[in-house]
């Protein structure tokens, strides 16, 4: 009969009769060793095989990736070099504003432009696109005609009275329109484009493409017309 009197063996006799092997085993799956060093050095391979977000950061601010804070002053740098240099494609961060008061009107920009070399900065009211198109310097400027104090047909206008004063730099503006009945408005307004919504994600992305890409109209001499040949007296023949 067993210690506990049930004819078993208690849990220190039947530790005492197990292999060496099994008692091996069971220490390794109970956790790691007593010993730190291993310990430490087991951690360290595991930290170098899955590398957490935080080293994945530090790894992206060494290879020179943008940083996706909006705002911070890496990005402002960042895209003030990118602006100076004319440069656009891979590396070059676009930045869209985007001015609406309708949450889901916002929600349809954030999901058109989710690349990694694009960034959106949203505000909702009217008076404040001046202030954000100063700070961030946007390429592109994404007005809805609701807007709260100051509708977009009004931001567009006061966008281009500063830009034609230079206390703003020019910038491209895309206007979303209520109904097709309203696209008179935009050509009042001076925009670049206009959409009407609701507006598809793709045809989003087509346009704003086109706006950043295009290459500025060149202005071509006006034509003149050839002035017409004298005509002359003919010549008296010699008699």
């Amino acid at each position: 009969m067993g210690p506990r009197g049930d004819g078993r063996p208690g849990p220190a006799l039947r530790l005492l009769r197990e292999p060496r092997r099994l008692q091996r085993d069971r220490r390794a799956r109970a956790g790691p060793h007593r010993d730190g060093a291993g310990a430490h050095r087991r951690r360290a391979g595991v930290v170098r095989a899955l590398p957490g977000p935080r080293r994945a950061r530090l790894r992206g601010a060494r290879r020179g990736w943008p940083d996706p804070v909006p705002g911070s002053p890496r990005s402002r740098r960042l895209g003030a070099d990118r602006r100076g240099a004319g440069a656009v494609g891979f590396g070059a961060v676009e930045t869209i504003l985007v001015a609406a008061e309708a949450p889901w009107v916002r929600e349809q920009v954030r999901t058109a432009f989710v690349g990694r070399d694009q960034r959106v900065v949203e505000v909702r009211r009217g008076q404040d696109v001046r202030g954000a198109v100063a700070e961030y310097e946007p390429d592109l400027v994404i007005l809805d005609m609701q807007i709260a104090n100051m509708g977009g047909v009004a931001a567009s206008i006061d966008l281009r009275l500063e830009a034609g004063e230079g206390r703003l730099p020019d910038t491209k503006i895309l206007l979303l329109l209520d109904r097709e009945a309203d696209r008179f408005i935009a050509r009042r307004a001076d925009v670049d484009g206009e959409l009407v919504k609701p507006i598809d994600a793709g045809i989003l992305r087509r346009t704003a493409k086109r706006l950043l890409h295009e290459a500025p109209a060149e202005e071509s001499p006006a034509p003149t017309a050839d002035a017409p040949e004298p005509v002359g007296e003919p010549e008296a023949a010699d008699g």
